[in-house]
């Protein structure tokens, strides 16, 4: 939703009229809901199970009869083996490694998947296929975004976490492919809509699957001792790939052309799948 009201707030850049300041007042636009986030925020009270691992039993208690109208029961002899553990402890623990290979690679091959560069250069895309209005065509791929997490919702406990994520990969290197052929033959009449297709298909498919379940999964493989540190280093692989396919994505449609960028995204995201 968020993305989407970023997108919108975008449309008038559109405008044959459109003031060449306009993305100053898009910056202005962005910081309101950082405002209220750091002042809602304030009335978010800190987490049970944190407020445990630091001995503070009864102001857990409080949190948990503010939270859900009782006390969770987990005495402190219960918790106390749930101190957070060490960084050392962590990365050394043989119990913990592969949840530690597990999670950050999850959000590796996400990114890789290329989910961030069609997001962020939808615009650009829909405009070189020939779409004439790119921007609204984005739109229309965040409003997708949207109907996919809210089916994914219905569908995590019902099919279970790896079936969902595993023909989303599928899905999306199909529509990853049809990016590519379209790229590949731009003067073709079906490119335009190959495109649209492709990319609505690969942003419904990913909000069902690729989306949300590497951050719901990541967080269930851990141990409650490791689960901060180990969601840290998931979270750092997320915005390290992230930001490495925002900064690379163009420079390699440039050096390789579009066609073989998005090859590279189904590729990984045929690895996702295996």
């Amino acid at each position: 939703a968020g993305i989407l009201c970023a997108m919108v707030a975008g449309l008038p850049l559109q405008s044959a009229t459109v003031n060449p300041t306009w993305w100053r007042t898009m910056f202005w636009i962005a910081s309101v809901p950082a405002i209220a986030l750091g002042a809602l925020l304030r009335a978010v009270p800190e987490s049970p199970a944190w407020l445990r691992s630091r001995g503070k039993f009864q102001e857990a208690d409080d949190v948990d009869v503010r939270l859900f109208g009782a006390p969770s029961g987990e005495s402190a002899n219960a918790t106390g083996a749930k101190t957070a553990a060490s960084w050392a402890d962590t990365l050394r623990n043989r119990n913990n490694r592969r949840a530690i290979l597990t999670g950050p690679t999850l959000f590796l091959i996400q990114q890789f998947a290329g989910i961030n560069a069609i997001i962020y250069f939808s615009t650009s895309i829909f405009e070189g296929a020939g779409v004439q209005s790119g921007v609204l065509a984005s739109v229309l791929v965040c409003v997708v975004n949207i109907l996919g997490s809210v089916i994914a919702t219905g569908l995590l406990d019902k099919m279970g976490r790896k079936p969902l994520l595993a023909y989303s990969f599928l899905g999306m290197t199909a529509c990853c492919l049809g990016l590519a052929a379209s790229a590949a033959f731009p003067a073709s009449a079906l490119a335009p809509s190959l495109s649209l297709v492709a990319v609505v298909g690969y942003v419904f498919i990913f909000g069902m699957g690729a989306g949300p379940v590497p951050g719901l999964l990541s967080s269930e493989i851990f141990a409650p001792a490791v689960r901060g540190k180990g969601m840290s280093l998931c979270f750092l692989s997320h915005w390290l790939f992230n930001f490495f396919i925002g900064q690379g994505f163009l420079p390699a449609v440039e050096s390789f052309g579009a066609s073989a960028v998005y090859a590279f995204f189904a590729a990984f995201s045929f690895i996702g799948y295996v």
